[in-house]
């Protein structure tokens, strides 16, 4: 029995379920279709939304497009159903939202729909009973529009470019158009956005609305720089150089460059949808890494004063060494002792040279070793960069931590 139960309370919430979501349809290609300035359009596909979700938001919605469409095309009807749909606003909401305007706007049509009734005109009902299919276009990752946003009577311009045809004629996007019943084949392009194909069925004395999802295409962004260089793109590495194109959604970026012994480089790009965009750097050698080769330089000159000084030193070792040996085996002269003296000094003086030569090129060397192995630069602040893509937007930090 509980079983039972559950089942029954699934299978009505079900068609709850579907109606919201076909409502939520309707009203994004209305509110699309307000937004190009297509007031009868809108009006439809809101009252459309209405027949499936009767808010409050959605009957004020159509009222503004049925308002905003009698200026353009003045047909009776557009007056008497936006008074209904006005006063319906009004009846539930008292207070807050766009009670001002709607209130502005019942006054208005109500005393054109006077003046119409006082002139005997004819005033038909708004009916829709033909088969008819809208093409509604939407862009992945943007907020879609909510059924509680009650729409503002200044129309905003529409900028993703977008076409579609119906079974291969062109036709306006979220404007209803009669078709034959059954199937349809609806194809959306846009600059910049993978082209999308739909199938369709339209059911006879029906309105329906296809709603397309654009994905934008992404971007390719070559970066060329000195073999060996990382790569880091908003601060995540992205490799080293040599390195392919970087597929990217569109948006800015900030592009840094690092290399031992290079000052770094850091780059902002912009990139468009389905852009191939190429950034080449050229890394110019640091203050240390320029040293470096006269550093290298000194130690070599250091270190072969350092070995002609030990070969003086050994050359008069030996000299003295023959003349110690014929010293104590046979005895010398005067002028050969003064020479033996000689010897001994040119010898401590040329040891004592090559010692202090000697160290000096081996700290020469250390320093240049040291100038290599640590001159890796990074930005030296951090960057704080704003970054922003179809997915979302943030920040980057990038430099030293």
């Amino acid at each position: 029995m509980r079983a039972l139960a559950i089942a029954v309370v699934v299978m009505v919430a079900l068609p709850a379920r579907a109606d919201r979501t076909k409502a939520e349809q309707y009203f994004r290609a209305g509110a699309q279709a307000f937004k190009q300035q297509s007031f009868a359009a809108a009006a439809q596909n809101f009252e459309l939304a209405f027949a499936q979700l009767p808010l409050p938001e959605i009957a004020f919605s159509a009222a503004q497009a049925y308002r905003r469409e009698y200026f353009i095309d003045p047909k009776p009807e557009y007056v008497k159903r936006a008074v209904e749909l006005y006063r319906i606003y009004l009846d539930k909401v008292k207070t807050g939202g766009r009670v001002g305007d709607a209130s502005d706007g019942l006054a208005e049509m109500q005393r054109e729909l006077e003046r119409l009734t006082a002139s005997g005109a004819k005033i038909a009902s708004v009916v829709q009973t033909a088969t008819r299919l809208a093409v509604s276009v939407t862009v992945a990752g943007e907020q879609k529009t909510a059924l509680t946003s009650e729409l503002s009577a200044i129309p905003a311009t529409d900028t993703t470019g977008a076409k579609a045809t119906l079974d291969g004629k062109p036709v306006e996007l979220f404007v209803p158009v009669e078709v034959a019943p059954g199937e349809h084949t609806i194809e959306v392009t846009a600059p910049g956005y993978f082209p999308i194909t739909v199938k369709r069925r339209a059911v006879e004395g029906a309105s329906d609305v296809v709603e397309a999802e654009l994905k934008p295409e992404p971007a390719h962004l070559a970066i060329t720089a000195e073999d060996g260089a990382a790569i880091a793109i908003n601060g995540r590495p992205a490799g080293t150089a040599p390195l392919p194109p970087q597929e990217l959604p569109a948006g800015t970026y900030t592009v840094t460059i690092t290399r031992r012994g290079r000052d770094p480089v850091v780059r902002e790009v912009v990139l468009g949808r389905a852009e191939t965009a190429k950034l080449e750097v050229a890394l110019v050698r640091t203050s240390k890494r320029r040293a470096l080769p006269w550093v290298i330089g000194g130690a070599g000159v250091l270190a072969i004063g350092a070995g002609l000084a030990t070969g003086v030193a050994i050359s008069a070792d030996n000299g003295m060494s023959s003349l110690e040996h014929e010293r104590v085996t046979t005895g010398i002269t005067a002028a050969q002792l003064q020479t033996y003296d000689s010897d001994v000094s040119r010898r401590d003086g040329a040891r004592d040279a090559a010692y202090v030569l000697g160290g000096a090129a081996i700290a020469t060397a250390a320093t240049a070793a040291l100038l290599y192995y640590f001159d890796v630069p990074q930005p030296s602040e951090r960057l704080i960069v704003p970054t922003a893509s179809p997915s979302g937007a943030g920040v980057a930090v990038i430099g030293r931590f």
